[in-house]
């Protein structure tokens, strides 16, 4: 049963033939209009080539079960990649037959964004212009904005005897008299001193250094800087995983009887204090753990090196720095020299050249030498060390091993490390983990930062 309430409107409704549709591609098919605007032609947003389908992709899984297809996941992937460009393509071939008479398309390209592939398809007749400069925005943030661009450019161009706009800084000093914040360079960010420019540790002051941190350092020092004063996103499942996992491996050292069901008991108990969420991912996470320990298992059955012990903090001096740390697992080999194994659940592998040449295993060799790791004694020599990753994708556990280190080497890259660390200026440096920064809004060569250095 239904009803229909009639009732008025205050609203105004323009005459049918005056007035603007706003319509997806979807909608706008089989009608035609007088004129036609495709706008917002940017690359990411049309094409979208992000994928399609449900969260768990069951639509593969049909395919597979069917016995249509016998693609590997890459080949899988591209001729997906394939075909959503085939079906953005045949979209934009119906947005561009709407038209009767004219057809606007635009795109805008800056720094931040680039005109559609779709975009420079189509322009590429030489008759038809491409860009067209917009004009600012009337407002004063605009404004002052471009006045500072004019005022860069004029220093820029003095420097090389090209005239340039002289009027901006004039102009940026009246605005800043005239009670406009951000016209005085006493409020941009980038010119402005340091607040503080004494160096984080003070000569002759000890400089605490751990392991990992010197890989961190060396990769970006602003990053290791602002994730040591409080930048971090807070632990997390994975890294409560991790502890949870070390901890009772740990145990071997005093249970060597212990199997991987007894392993897996202890996972049990400790599991409702971890925060791993509920439902189906609690349980994948569960799933992987148990993957971990059965990895882990196996390495531990076949290693030919006894067990001296787990979780062994140290401590030592070197110069200035104060090294701190704890190794995850001490072995001796058949011939009196220990190797440290560090246990990573992580699911990406350094690479082996990476692996053999991180501080932190360097680290982890150099306290065992310099007798500060109790159970291997004052003289004790290194066979060299490891990272044991069981968190990966791989069936079994991944190994990268470092050498025995050269003591002379190492010991400088540590003063140099630490020397660093005590300063009082920080270079940011871009690397292949700048994507999953938990600082990059405070990183000046980030998009995200910008704010750092402009207004």
């Amino acid at each position: 049963m239904g009803q229909t309430i009639l009732a008025d409107t205050i609203s105004a409704k323009a005459p049918a033939g005056e007035r603007v549709e706003i319509l997806t591609v979807h909608s706008a098919k089989g009608r035609q209009w007088r004129f036609v605007a495709v706008v917002g032609l940017q690359e990411g947003g049309w094409p979208n080539l992000k994928a399609r389908g449900s969260l768990l992709g069951s639509e593969r899984l049909v395919e597979i079960l069917s016995g249509r297809t016998n693609q590997s996941e890459l080949e899988f992937t591209l001729g997906t990649n394939t075909a959503l460009l085939d079906d953005e393509r045949r979209l934009f071939h119906v947005a561009l037959t709407r038209a009767e008479q004219r057809l606007l398309i635009t795109a805008v390209d800056s720094e931040d964004e680039q005109p559609s592939q779709f975009f420079n398809e189509i322009v590429e007749e030489p008759d038809r212009p491409v860009f067209a400069e917009v004009a600012r925005s009337l407002t004063l943030p605009a404004l002052i904005s471009r006045l500072r661009q004019l005022a860069e450019a004029r220093q820029t161009a003095e420097s090389s005897g090209v005239d340039a706009s002289i009027f901006a800084p004039n102009l940026l000093s009246e605005l800043a008299r005239a009670g406009v914040r951000a016209a005085d360079p006493a409020n941009w960010w980038g010119l402005l001193p340091l607040s503080d420019e004494r160096p984080l540790a003070p000569q002759g002051q000890p400089i605490r250094v751990s392991p990992s941190s010197v890989d961190a350092f060396e990769k970006c020092q602003l990053r290791w800087l602002l994730e040591r004063h409080g930048g971090t996103s807070g632990e997390i499942g994975a890294q409560a995983i991790g502890t949870a996992i070390h901890s009772v491996v740990a145990k071997l050292a005093q249970q060597p009887e212990l199997s991987k069901a007894d392993l897996s008991e202890e996972i049990d108990r400790i599991w409702p204090s971890l925060d791993v969420g509920t439902g189906w991912s609690a349980r994948r996470e569960r799933n992987r753990v148990e993957e971990m320990l059965e990895k882990f298992m196996v390495w531990h059955r076949q290693n030919s090196r006894s067990l001296v012990g787990t979780e062994e903090s140290f401590e030592f001096e070197l110069d200035r720095a104060l090294v701190r740390g704890s190794i995850d697992r001490l072995e001796i080999t058949s011939d009196g020299a220990y190797v440290v194994v560090d246990l990573k659940t992580g699911s990406t592998p350094l690479t082996v050249e990476d692996g053999s040449n991180t501080a932190q295993l360097q680290l982890y060799q150099l306290a065992v030498i310099a007798g500060a790791v109790e159970k291997a004694g004052a003289s004790a020599s290194s066979a060299g060390a490891e990272l044991l990753y069981v968190g990966n994708s791989a069936k079994k556990a991944t190994v990268r091993s470092q050498a025995p280190i050269d003591l002379e080497l190492v010991s400088a890259r540590l003063m140099e490390a630490a020397e660093g660390m005590s300063g009082n200026k920080f270079e940011a440096i871009e690397n292949e983990l700048c994507r999953n920064c938990n600082v990059r809004s405070s990183c000046p060569l980030m998009l995200d930062g910008r704010s750092v250095i402009q207004p």
